[in-house]
């Protein structure tokens, strides 16, 4: 019977523990790869909330149609929450505790909350004109009627 060296002994236990480890580390990058869906899922939806709301309040006749100032959101956790993603403890040593959502085009602008950069999400609002006017003039626009009669008085 042959008899196994000293060093082959701790083998089993090591790679045992290795494999534990390696498990364990991909069950927390999972975890936090639902995390940060489950926040930018909440932050986008937050956000889009704000929006129709603001886009429903602009959508009068009495608002002229705008694409900059009637319906924007601008993404600052006093807002919005949600945009601050957790870290879960296992990754706080190499990532901070929180990670915020920011934008990677504008500077920070601490006067409107932003010390990071924000970002801004807008949706155009507003009519153009009453719906009644607008349609009396495409109306008018249109040839229907021959002018013929319109000018005898005759329609």
């Amino acid at each position: 019977m042959r008899t196994r060296p000293a060093s082959d002994r701790g083998q089993a236990i090591t790679e045992t523990m290795l494999l534990t480890w390696i498990l364990v580390l991909l069950i927390a990058m999972a975890w936090q790869l639902f995390i940060v869906n489950d926040t930018v899922f909440r932050s986008v939806t937050a956000v889009h909330a704000d929006l129709f709301r603001q886009g429903y309040q602009a959508n009068k006749s009495s608002k002229t149609y705008n694409s900059d100032s009637n319906a924007k959101v601008i993404w600052n956790t006093t807002d919005i929450p949600e945009i601050e993603i957790p870290v879960i403890g296992m990754f706080r040593g190499v990532l901070p505790s929180s990670i915020r959502i920011r934008s990677n085009v504008r500077g920070p602008e601490p006067a409107k909350g932003c010390p990071v950069p924000c970002k801004k999400s807008k949706m155009a609002a507003g009519t153009d004109m009453n719906v009644f006017t607008a349609f009396g003039k495409a109306l008018l626009a249109l040839p229907l009627i021959p002018t013929t009669l319109i000018q005898r008085g005759g329609f």
